[in-house]
């Protein structure tokens, strides 16, 4: 199996937030899911999440391996229903340049799975979709905390 990091932006550069979108892109998801399983490289959208109030990320899984260059046209089908003008709060009206997003994708070592221990937890999968600069990030974090944590242990 092969993992793919897409971010996703509207091409239309007055749409709204991508995050007032979310219902509808939940739909996309599940319709796009359904329907590539039965191609002749079954593709799934395994998670999508905000980066911001304007940026989707979505990660892809392939069973064959795609051009990381061009990864983000596996998502056609996606990008057709949410245009698609008999979709329930369709997203036509952002279509510019017969476009609806600019998409930038990147291949992933990793995707959300199982590991030797059994299923991995939610802030486990989480990480596990985060590119290394944010791993590295949350790892920091983590660190300032413990030692946060251990300084306040020695003073009591």
């Amino acid at each position: 199996m092969f993992h793919y990091s897409i971010l996703i932006q509207f091409m239309k550069g007055d749409a709204p937030a991508m995050d007032q979108h979310m219902e509808v892109i939940g739909r996309a998801v599940d319709y796009y899911n359904a329907h590539s399983r039965m191609a002749l490289n079954p593709k799934e959208i395994v998670s999508y999440r905000l980066k911001d109030s304007r940026t989707l990320e979505v990660v892809l899984n392939s069973k064959n391996e795609l051009q990381e260059a061009t990864a983000s046209k596996a998502l056609r089908l996606f990008s057709q229903y949410l245009a698609a003008e008999t979709t329930p709060g369709n997203l036509s009206a952002f279509v510019t340049n017969k476009r609806l997003f600019k998409m930038q994708s990147s291949r992933r070592d990793e995707t959300p799975a199982q590991t030797d221990s059994g299923t991995k937890t939610a802030e486990e999968m989480e990480f596990a979709c985060l590119d290394n600069g944010e791993k590295l990030d949350r790892i920091y974090e983590m660190l300032c905390e413990i030692l946060e944590n251990q300084k306040r242990g020695k003073m009591q």
